[in-house]
């Protein structure tokens, strides 16, 4: 079991020192990876209980690659990069060149997204969202596999061009976000891993499993290739969930198929999210250090 941690750069605690010593932290603490999210536009009124408190958002690939300079260990995650209103072709150089710089250790999670004002504000119809994410994941592959590739799609058209460097992992793992239907059908053909949204009860999530695997079976594909990252709400809430306790849910994923945990604590501070990450590193981590 891997353990990932969730950096604040949006919301109320979004900010460059918290953003760094976070990182810096989970690095020191052994965790496997830290993740940022990703948002465009905050309309007006917020529509999100963030962004009712502060509209700070700090966009991902750039906060990652600040962070690859100052760690030298830990993937560096986004969870979940709205790739259907980006220009597929800029976005493949600017993951390609993070994860040359990071020496390999992007994992670019990607998804359809779901506001309709971020589309509205990047000039993209928000109905074809699906299909672009479906061909920008076709390109990036392309241009990162082939030595000159042709691409010819609905959105994007080239012919014969010259992409290099190519990434530092030749593969960039892409995983992809989302718990309907389409999205697990798109992580069973498509991607490397799957994302879930929000936490789920465990007879939710394994159906969800169930049903991914069938679909990667129906692709040729094995279950082995596909990732399985969980979200874990508030181990230390004020249920007062006990460390045993914890530790038996960890292991109830893990039947499940899940291979990548990440972790939400309770905090109001960067101070607090750090104590917390203490704790569980010592108490949990220790127990499935098989990563």
């Amino acid at each position: 079991m891997k353990f990932g941690i969730a950096l604040p750069n949006y919301g109320a605690n979004a900010g460059k020192r918290q953003i760094l010593e976070i990182a810096k932290a989970a690095e020191e603490l052994g965790y496997f990876s830290v993740w940022v999210a990703d948002r465009l536009t905050v309309p007006e009124p917020p529509n999100q209980s963030w962004s009712k408190v502060n509209q700070a958002v700090y966009e991902p690939i750039v906060t990652l690659s600040f962070l690859s300079s100052v760690t030298e260990r830990v993937k560096l995650g986004t969870s979940v990069l709205v790739l259907p209103f980006r220009n597929p072709l800029v976005m493949a150089r600017q993951v390609t060149t993070l994860d040359i710089l990071s020496g390999g250790r992007l994992i670019l999670g990607v998804g359809v997204g779901w506001m309709e004002e971020e589309f509205q504000a990047a000039g993209v119809r928000m109905k074809e969202r699906g299909a672009r994410l479906d061909e920008s994941i076709r390109l990036l592959r392309d241009l990162w596999e082939k030595p000159m590739p042709s691409f010819r799609g609905r959105f994007t058209e080239f012919t014969q061009i010259h992409f290099e460097p190519k990434p530092s992992q030749h593969r960039i793992p892409i995983w992809v976000g989302g718990n309907g239907v389409i999205a697990l059908r798109r992580a069973a053909k498509l991607g490397d891993g799957w994302l879930p949204v929000g936490c789920m009860s465990f007879q939710e999530i394994g159906e969800k499993i169930e049903f991914l695997r069938k679909k990667a079976n129906e692709y040729g594909r094995s279950k082995s290739e596909i990732e399985i990252s969980s979200p874990y709400l508030h181990p230390y809430g004020q249920d007062g969930k006990s460390m045993k306790l914890i530790k038996k849910d960890i292991e109830s994923y893990a039947k499940l198929g899940v291979s990548h945990f990440m972790p939400s604590f309770v905090h109001n501070t960067a101070e607090e999210l750090i104590d917390q990450m203490k704790l569980f590193a010592s108490e949990v981590i220790p127990c499935f250090n098989n990563h």
